[in-house]
Order: structure tokens, then sequence, then C-alpha cells
């Protein structure tokens, strides 16, 4: 077995409502799912690390409670992604091609019938943001090019927005046993 370093999303509302604290060094075990908006591929263009890799399929789900569809479970090792029914991705009887950083949740994008990722914390990088108008005066919208990432070596339950900066969440470098 081989360990494969992906980069992993993990939203402020998502922590800081009921997520675990964890640190560089944690055994973590996270439900991931694709991020099927790209929201953080977007936001951290510049930033993220550039990680792809093709997944074979290891389950469908179905008649999921509490969900409009049900979804595709892709995998291989110890690594477990969660794609909806109605993804993106392009899926073959082989798998997909998965692009991240992928998402952390436990509340709305994948389902509790999904087993969860087991991997080890090796960087954490808290992200601000600066947003600026929208078509709008309502809208507010992600300024292009104003992820500041700050390394961390532990998080906590609430973070400060950072200098004009809003604090969105963590990204992850978690090592995975593939």
């Amino acid at each position: 077995m081989t360990t494969m370093r992906i980069p992993v999303f993990v939203s402020d509302w998502q922590h800081e409502c009921c997520g675990e604290m964890f640190a560089v060094g944690s055994s973590v075990a996270w439900r991931l799912g694709v991020d099927e908006e790209s929201f953080s591929a977007k936001v951290l263009a510049d930033e993220a690390p550039s990680w792809s890799q093709h997944l074979p399929i290891v389950d469908s789900l179905k008649d999921l409670s509490g969900y409009e569809s049900g979804g595709t479970v892709l995998g291989t090792g110890d690594l477990r992604v969660f794609a909806r029914i109605d993804t993106t991705l392009t899926l073959t009887d082989q798998g997909a091609l998965v692009r991240g950083p992928l998402l952390e949740d436990h509340h709305v994008t994948v389902p509790e019938e999904v087993a969860p990722t087991l991997g080890v914390v090796k960087a954490i990088r808290k992200v601000a943001i600066a947003y600026e108008q929208g078509a709008t005066p309502q809208d507010l919208v992600p300024a292009p090019g104003s992820a500041r990432l700050t390394k961390v070596v532990e998080t906590q339950r609430w973070n400060s927005d950072d200098d004009g900066r809003r604090f969105i969440g963590f990204l992850v470098d978690l090592a995975v046993d593939v």
C-alpha cells in the first residue's frame, strides 16, 4: 500500500458547528465529497496543491433518507469520496477522474452511509478571503486572488477574520493509505 497526500477543504461553518478539533499528526476519519460547485477550487486556485486521481467505483447508493437523490462512492484503500447522482464528473464503468481539494462534510453533502476516509493530518492552513460587490449591492463574491493561507499546527473552534479578509475554513493535507 502507498500513501497519497490529498488536499481537503474543511469549511468554517462545518468545523465551528460540530467539527472535531485536529492538529498536524492527528488521525482522522472524515466523510469526503466532490466539490460540485468548485467553490474551494475557484477560491484557492492559486493556493491549493494540484491534485487529481482516477478512482474506481466502490458503491452506488440510492434512496438515501434526507437526500434528494443517491450517488456514487469512489475510492481505493482507505479513501472514500462521494459524488452526487447529478455529479459533474464523467463516470465510466472504471470510475472517474476526481480533482481536489475534496470537501470534508458531516451535514449536507456526504450521507452517513458513506464510509469515512481514514487519514493523518500532515499540514493545516487557515484560509481567509476578501469579498467584493457582485451584480447587485446585496451580492458579495470572493475577490479573485484574495485568498490568504496561514499555516497553523492545530485548529480552534472559533477563528477571527484576518486583515479585512473573512475566515472561510481550513485547507488540510491529508495522508491516506491507498
